[in-house]
């Protein structure tokens, strides 16, 4: 990645409409936030991230979801207190 370039997005906007999510629609209203543990109707919005491995087993897991409400607590914490030098690259 060039500097200025953009991060390529992973992330999904989880709706009702099963055409935008990867999750099967009887399975929409367990859905959670992976950080929080709200559930979806608990929250104004949830985002599906990529699926993850288990380091130990190496099987996959599944996507991660992060609601409204953690992403701005994230963003928060990040405002606070900026990195003092940029991060390396995510491949």
């Amino acid at each position: 990645m060039e500097p200025g370039d953009q991060p390529r997005a992973y992330a999904q906007f989880v709706t009702d409409d099963q055409a935008t999510t990867q999750a099967d629609p009887s399975e929409l209203a367990s859905l959670s936030c992976s950080f929080c543990g709200k559930p979806r109707a608990q929250v104004a919005a949830l985002f599906a991230g990529p699926g993850i491995t288990d380091p130990s087993t190496g099987a996959a897991i599944g996507p991660v979801y992060i609601c409204n409400e953690c992403i701005t607590i994230c963003a928060e914490m990040l405002a606070e207190q900026p990195p003092s030098s940029p991060p390396e690259p995510y491949h």
